[in-house]
């Protein structure tokens, strides 16, 4: 129906269209329409408005907002989780030996890793983090990951014990 709407009369010139077009799509009596006049019909398809209008309505109502805790001044509220993530040690290592193993700690919000640190030599990791409560974990065998909850300014220290032997 828009294919014909849009089609020049074949008795006028290119830039006329034929008035029966018009009040077939436009629903306008043939009066109201002025011949040699094109008119244009702009369609908007519902994805674009939807995308177009989502993230407006996201801003005005403040899903748009960082995952972190603000203070009334504006500035981001933030911890410190440190301790130290021990290597599982099997029979008696030097100490060279034992400061060369790697130990992956990873710190978790809800069920997301949200950082992850490699520590070697005294095995020492720390974490700045806005605050909330994390599962801090390592990935040597025989550790308990440990629930910890950090808030503004404060420093828990969490140390990682690993029970091989």
């Amino acid at each position: 129906m828009f294919a014909d709407a849009w089609q020049p009369s074949r008795n006028a010139g290119s830039r006329a269209v034929s008035a029966v077009a018009y009040q077939g799509t436009l629903g306008l009596p043939l009066s109201r329409i002025s011949p040699g006049v094109r008119r244009k019909r702009v369609r908007v398809s519902f994805r674009r408005s939807v995308g177009v209008a989502l993230p407006i309505i996201a801003l005005a109502s403040g899903c748009a907002t960082t995952a972190s805790s603000t203070s009334a001044t504006g500035t981001t509220l933030f911890g410190i989780i440190s301790g130290v993530a021990s290597p599982c040690e099997g029979p008696a290592l030097s100490q060279q030996a034992l400061d060369a193993i790697k130990v992956r700690v990873q710190l978790i919000e809800k069920t997301r890793v949200i950082a992850v640190q490699t520590v070697t030599g005294s095995h020492n990791y720390r974490f700045d983090i806005p605050t909330g409560t994390y599962v801090v974990r390592s990935n040597q065998s025989a550790t308990i990951p440990m629930t910890v909850t950090v808030m503004t300014g404060q420093t828990r220290t969490v140390n990682l014990y690993s029970g091989c032997m």
